[in-house]
């Protein structure tokens, strides 16, 4: 599966040029959307990415995606700061605990449209205890984004440089980049699901 590029360069493209005007805030609602709609195909085991339109819909999964998460985001947060006041060194797991849980919640609800499972206490065990989910995950921190973050800081260095690299080229390889990460947790939830 090549998403978010499988149906060629068009919703990169298209993404790009939304995220070129995240400083709008809309935007980043309307592409934060098509991740969620990215995932939720990557989940149903659908072959093709699906298609940048009902800009109005991705808009509302964009905001939808964000009531939903934060409460768990602001929880997180809560806690890895509150545990850093007793202790510098027992933040350090707690953060890394709330890191490890946050894809698996992002992506029940992405799935599924419901923020039910995302905050289900047995859901979330059950597939955080996986090697499924463990392998996606590292995958995600040190494939994904840890080569990506270099590769990203190629690109975007090199692109820099004109003005084709910050119109065209910035914008794309973020939006390519999350669109990599999306689609990798909608087939880690495919697999749990039709294992």
């Amino acid at each position: 599966m090549l998403y978010p590029s499988r149906d060629g360069w068009k919703t990169v493209l298209v993404g790009g040029v939304v995220l070129l005007f995240f400083w709008l805030i809309i935007p980043v609602f309307i592409a934060a959307g098509y991740f969620v709609r990215l995932t939720r195909a990557a989940g149903r085991g659908g072959v093709e990415p699906p298609a940048f339109d009902d800009w109005w819909d991705l808009l509302v999964d964009g905001v939808k995606l964000v009531f939903v998460m934060l409460p768990a985001a602001i929880v997180f947060a809560l806690a890895v700061y509150l545990t850093a006041e007793m202790s510098e060194t027992l933040a350090v797991p707690v953060a890394v605990a709330a890191f490890y849980v946050y894809p698996s919640m992002y992506m029940n609800y992405a799935v599924t449209g419901d923020w039910k499972p995302a905050y289900s206490p047995a859901t979330l065990f059950e597939q955080i205890a996986t090697t499924t989910y463990l392998y996606g995950f590292l995958l995600y921190v040190f494939v994904i984004n840890g080569i990506g973050v270099l590769v990203g800081t190629l690109l975007l260095g090199v692109s820099l440089l004109t003005i084709v690299g910050w119109v065209i080229i910035w914008p794309m390889v973020y939006f390519y980049w999350y669109g990599i990460d999306a689609a990798l947790w909608g087939r880690v939830y495919y697999r749990l699901d039709t294992a």
